[in-house]
């Protein structure tokens, strides 16, 4: 039997009151185990193929930090994304290096998992999708020392953008002394 919908104020009110009366559909404890399983199971492979595909999408056409992002960050004050990128490009490439030489395997996570809060933080997609996907990379295996090659030019061209990002600032005033 079809349900009759109605429309203005007491009309909404009955529509939603019809369409809640129905009990819910139950399935089977077992059935229902197995579809959250798979749905976990695509979800894995859902995130590790968007890192994949922002890790390896064509980066000469993106800067390597998400400016947008980093003014959001950093409530738009650019001391603060000054002292934010200073410390990225200080110790980005320390945590690159304390990753591929860890004592344990959880000396490993712990400095990819820093590297990759850092580089969300500022922006830098590339960065945190290299180190999710490296995250789920066993580390013996050849894949985790490309990504940890590719990982490390990653983590030096955002340093190189951020010199290049605050140099203009300085050429600028040296243009303007020698004309004056």
């Amino acid at each position: 039997m079809p349900i009759e919908r109605r429309s203005g104020r007491r009309g909404r009110a009955a529509n939603r009151n019809a369409s809640s009366a129905s009990p819910p559909q139950t399935r089977p404890n077992g059935d229902a185990r197995e579809r959250v399983t798979t749905m976990i199971g695509e979800t894995s492979e859902r995130r590790i193929a968007t890192a994949a595909a922002v890790a390896y999408e064509g980066p000469e056409r993106r800067a390597p930090i998400d400016l947008v992002h980093l003014a959001r960050q950093t409530f738009g004050s650019i001391e603060l994304e000054r002292e934010v990128l200073r410390l990225f490009v200080e110790h980005g490439a320390g945590l690159v290096a304390e990753a591929t030489r860890p004592e344990t395997l959880a000396r490993r996570d712990a400095a990819l998992h820093r590297l990759k809060g850092s580089a969300s933080g500022i922006g830098a997609r590339r960065v945190a999708a290299l180190v999710e996907l490296l995250e789920a990379t066993a580390p013996e295996t050849p894949d985790a020392a490309a990504l940890i090659g590719d990982l490390a030019a990653a983590v030096e061209e955002v340093a190189r953008f951020v010199d290049r990002l605050f140099a203009p600032k300085a050429a600028d005033e040296g243009r303007l002394r020698n004309r004056a």
